[in-house]
């Protein structure tokens, strides 16, 4: 029994793609190949707690799939502390990053997703899943990144709030294991944005979020406003009084935004 509310046109799947479980949502109605996304969630979240949010995007008309990250959910979920925050965050990025090959490969095969119209979307961590993953894949033709950061370094140099002790902690951690750049992602969307001009990308962050501040993005923007030749592909938006949290209307532009490129 689905213990959330769905759209009646709309098909829950559970799928298992190798070792990676997860959902599949798909409108009833709709004709194969399916336009699909891939949605990611962010630390310490789970592909069940994305279940509503997939099928609200579903019923405008797209074969939703959301996954377990490592670290998360089924796949052996761990405590959000300082230690494994150092241990796992950047860790879980790029396995997710690596993984997507076989994702891919599964939801065109097994699913009939259409390889020409596939984008990605997540949020906080897996907004920076998302963003690294246009820089790796150009034949993803667009991107929703809610809550996230294109700039790793800066993320790390700049965390506030709630993060500020965990970040004191990871570094010592890393420090006592020989490691003196604490920032260990082998990606980095900043540091490939050249690879970002024309393509379709949203990123959208709250004014007041604390955990991941929406200057995070402010280079990648400024740096795609001033190269992109057309300048609707891309769109950066903040939102006044909003946290670290999806709100309807940022859910309402990033549908909006789907259906203008997907």
């Amino acid at each position: 029994m689905i213990d959330f509310p769905l759209n009646s046109n709309v098909a829950m799947k559970e799928i298992q793609i190798e070792d990676i479980p997860g959902y599949c949502f798909r409108p009833k109605n709709l004709a194969a190949p399916y336009p699909s996304i891939v949605f990611y969630h962010g630390w310490q979240s789970n592909a069940q707690r994305q279940r509503f949010r997939a099928g609200l995007l579903a019923s405008f008309g797209y074969q939703v799939f959301i996954v377990d990250g490592p670290f998360h959910g089924q796949r052996g979920a761990i405590a959000d502390t300082p230690e494994n925050v150092a241990a796992y965050f950047w860790r879980t990025i790029d396995l997710e990053v690596d993984e997507f090959q076989l994702l891919r490969k599964a939801i065109v095969h097994q699913y009939d997703a259409d390889p020409e119209r596939l984008a990605v979307m997540g949020h906080s961590m897996g907004a920076l899943i998302s963003l690294a993953l246009m820089t790796v894949y150009p034949d993803i033709v667009c991107s929703v990144a809610y809550n996230g950061a294109s700039d790793w370094q800066w993320l790390e140099d700049n965390m506030a709030f709630r993060w500020h002790t965990t970040m004191t902690a990871i570094r010592e951690r890393r420090s006592s294991l020989g490691d003196i750049s604490y920032y260990s992602s082998r990606y980095n969307p900043w540091q490939d944005r050249t690879k970002l001009l024309e393509r379709p990308l949203l990123l959208t962050n709250g004014e007041e979020d604390k955990t991941i501040p929406y200057a995070a993005n402010l280079r990648l923007a400024d740096y795609l406003k001033q190269h992109n030749t057309d300048s609707n592909d891309f769109h950066h938006e903040i939102y006044e009084g909003v946290g670290h949290l999806v709100t309807d209307r940022m859910l309402a532009d990033g549908i909006s935004f789907l259906k203008r490129y997907l």
